[in-house]
C-alpha cells in the first residue's frame, strides 16, 4: 500500500472525525443544557427537536439533490466540505451560547434555540451528505471502498469518544 492510498484513507476518515467533534455534543448535551442550564420548558425543547427533525429530513433530501446536480472543477462533493466546515463550527458554538445571551426573555431564548439548532443541523447536512456521496469517486474497487468506510467510521467514533469523555 502506498503513501497516497493511506493519505486518502486518513483524509476521508478525518472529515468525519471533525464532524463528530460537534455532532455528539449536540445530541448528548443539548437537551440537558436547554432544560437544566437555560431552564427552558421541556415541552418547548421537545418541539424544537421534533420540528428540527422534520426540517432535517427535508434538507437531507435537498442536499442530496444539490450534490447530484453540482459540477465543480474540484468535483461534486469537495466544495461542500470547504463551504460547510466553518459555518458548522460557528453554529456549533452559537447553538450553546446564543440562547443564553437573552436569558431574561424565555420566548426569545426558545426562538434562538430553534434557529441555532436548525442552522447547525443544516450545516452538518451540508458537510456530511457530500461526505457519503464522494465514496464512489474515491475508488471503484469494492474492497478499497470498504476500507475507506471503515476508516471513516473508526475516526468518527474517535471524534465522538473525545467529546463524550
Amino acid at each position: 500500500m502506498g503513501f497516497s492510498k493511506m493519505r486518502q484513507r486518513i483524509g476521508y476518515g478525518s472529515a468525519d472525525l471533525a464532524s463528530n467533534l460537534i455532532w455528539p455534543m449536540i445530541t448528548a448535551y443539548l437537551t440537558p443544557y436547554y432544560t437544566d442550564a437555560l431552564l427552558l420548558d421541556a415541552v418547548a425543547v421537545g418541539f424544537i427537536t421534533f420540528a428540527s427533525k422534520i426540517i432535517d429530513a427535508i434538507t437531507d433530501v435537498l442536499m442530496g439533490i444539490i450534490v447530484d446536480k453540482s459540477d465543480f472543477k474540484s468535483g461534486k462533493c469537495r466544495p461542500y466540505f470547504i463551504i460547510g466546515a466553518v459555518p458548522l463550527a460557528l453554529f456549533g458554538v452559537l447553538t450553546f451560547t446564543l440562547p443564553s445571551l437573552v436569558s431574561n426573555n424565555k420566548m426569545l431564548m426558545i426562538a434562538l434555540a430553534f434557529v441555532t439548532f436548525n442552522l447547525v443541523s443544516t450545516c452538518y447536512t451540508v458537510v456530511n451528505t457530500p461526505l457519503s456521496a464522494i465514496l464512489p469517486s474515491l475508488s471503484s474497487d469494492q474492497k478499497e471502498r470498504n476500507i475507506l468506510v471503515t476508516f471513516r467510521m473508526v475516526m468518527a467514533a474517535v471524534g465522538s469518544f473525545c467529546v463524550t469523555v
